[in-house]
């Protein structure tokens, strides 16, 4: 039972990490959002990625928000990887 709940929890943490590698290495578009990739219907993980999005837009110039969009989403994939290897 504790294996499976291990590998459950790796793929669900795996994916959310690989999402997180994908927003920080892509091209950056003024139009980026979190709800491309999982576009079934948005859940709390897309809320808060677009609320942040939107913040790092309003707060911060152009040339400073691509990098700390960036920043953020390197290290929510580092986070979720942590998480994996945790588990392990």
């Amino acid at each position: 039972m504790a294996l499976a709940v291990s590998l459950l929890a790796t793929l669900v943490f795996g994916f959310f990490g690989v999402i997180g590698f994908y927003h920080a290495f892509k091209r950056y578009n003024s139009d980026d959002n979190f709800l491309d990739i999982m576009s079934a219907c948005p859940n709390l993980l897309q809320i808060v990625g677009e609320v942040f999005l939107w913040m790092t837009k309003k707060l911060f110039p152009h040339w400073i928000h691509s990098k700390i969009y960036r920043a953020a989403a390197f290290l929510f994939g580092l986070m979720m990887f942590g998480i994996v290897s945790l588990l392990w």
